[in-house]
């Protein structure tokens, strides 16, 4: 039972950012002679969480969310 109903727009936007930070997550930044590794994993903990409020099912997310390989 989901606590909420979304609409189909705002689980849209929230798959497509999920998507979207698991393609940058782990990229090396360098700026100013300094360089880091992105870390989304709290943001999408968040992601997951909402998704998953909606009554989504993540699993399936994050299987859409890995990066194509050579072998796809």
């Amino acid at each position: 039972m989901t606590l909420w109903a979304p609409s189909v727009k705002v689980v849209d936007a929230l798959y497509q950012a999920r998507y979207l930070i698991s393609l940058h997550n782990g990229m090396t930044v360098r700026c100013d002679g300094e360089e880091w590794a992105l870390d989304f994993a709290q943001e999408s903990q968040m992601i997951d969480a909402t998704l998953k409020l909606a009554g989504v099912d993540i699993q399936r997310v994050r299987h859409q969310a890995q990066r194509p390989t050579k072998a796809n």
